[in-house]
This record gives structure tokens, sequence and C-alpha cells, in this order.
């Protein structure tokens, strides 16, 4: 009881002690640092372009960063099918950004075979820090799976991550157009926070 008084005497005098004058300063100075600390990060794999114009959508609708996972293998069809039936992990540039900066991190990736594809497992593996908040949008030719959903929600959360939502987009024919348009209505609907 004895260090409650002491700690609650001190924070007073602390408070007394600053000018009044210089508290909106500090406050915007607080208000900054947190924004940044809170700043979404769009991260994304794309082999053909469709994860990058819904990465884009995202970037645009939210005010995020982004930042493109470098794989540096070459993939064709064999390639992905190695690594998706064995696990296989990417070999990748470092990421450009301080990633301790960010959170939530949006990370948008293709699904190959039912799996969430290997430079997108990687880099939820090795370089996004415990603790962070986690969205994972894929992009396929159909509907997302079920179990699909579930394996990519558990690999996520075994990482020390939380995750704040697994979401199937299908690319179809799509342009850039149709991903901001369905990217809008879906955020409205969803918002990531």
């Amino acid at each position: 009881m004895k260090r409650i008084w002491i700690l609650f005497f001190v924070v007073v005098a602390a408070v007394w002690c600053i000018p009044v004058s210089g508290m909106p300063a500090y406050a915007q100075e607080v208000s900054a640092l947190k924004e940044q600390l809170s700043k979404p990060l769009v991260v994304y794999y794309s082999r053909q372009g469709h994860a990058r114009m819904l990465a884009t959508a995202l970037k645009n609708h939210l005010n995020a960063d982004i930042e493109e996972i470098r794989s540096e293998k070459k993939r064709g069809v064999f390639t992905i099918m190695v690594e998706q039936l064995f696990g296989l992990h990417d070999r990748q540039k470092a990421p450009e950004k301080d990633l301790s900066q960010y959170n939530p991190f949006i990370v948008v990736a293709p699904i190959y075979f039912m799996k969430l594809c290997a430079p997108a497992r990687t880099f939820i593996d090795r370089s996004i820090p415990e603790g962070k908040d986690v969205y994972v949008f894929t992009t396929s030719g159909g509907p997302l799976a079920g179990f699909t959903k579930n394996s990519i929600r558990s690999f996520v959360q075994k990482r020390n991550l939380n995750v704040q939502g697994v979401h199937g987009f299908q690319i179809g024919k799509k342009t850039q157009a149709d991903f901001d348009n369905e990217t809008a209505a879906f955020l409205a609907q969803h918002p990531i926070r």
C-alpha cells in the first residue's frame, strides 16, 4: 500500500511539473507516435499479378504502406507442386521496411493446390514479429475452402501471431478497378483495425 502512495505522489509531481504550454505539442507527438506504431502494412507475393492488384486495392483503401515479398526463386508449376506437397520454405530477400513499426500485417498471396503459397508461409513464419495482428487475404480461381482457411489460421496462430481474419478473393478476369470495388465493399462490411 505504501508503494502505491509513493507512486501516486511521483505521478502527481511529474504532471504538475509539465508546463501547460508544452502539453499540446507533447500530445501531438504521442498521437503521431501511436499512429506510426499502429500503421497497417500490406505484404504481398504475386506470381501472375492478381495478388498485387488486391494488395494495391487494400493499400489504397486502408492508407497503408506496402511491401512486396521478394522471392529469390523462379516458380514454374513443378516448383510450386513440390513446395506445396512437401511444405517447403522459400528463399527471400530481407524486407526493406522495419517491420517492428507496423501493426496489423495484411498478407496477400495466392493459394496453390489448396494451401497458402510458400513465399507467404515463409514470410509469416520468419519475418513478422511475434504478437502482431495478422489478416490473410488469398487469391484463387475458386472460393476459399473451409479446411484451407482453417489450416492458414492454425499456421499463423502457431507463430504466436494474432489472427484477425482469413479471407479469400476469387481472381477470374478481374481488372484493378474490379479489385478496388470488391475491396471497398468488403471493407465496408469487415473493417480492419
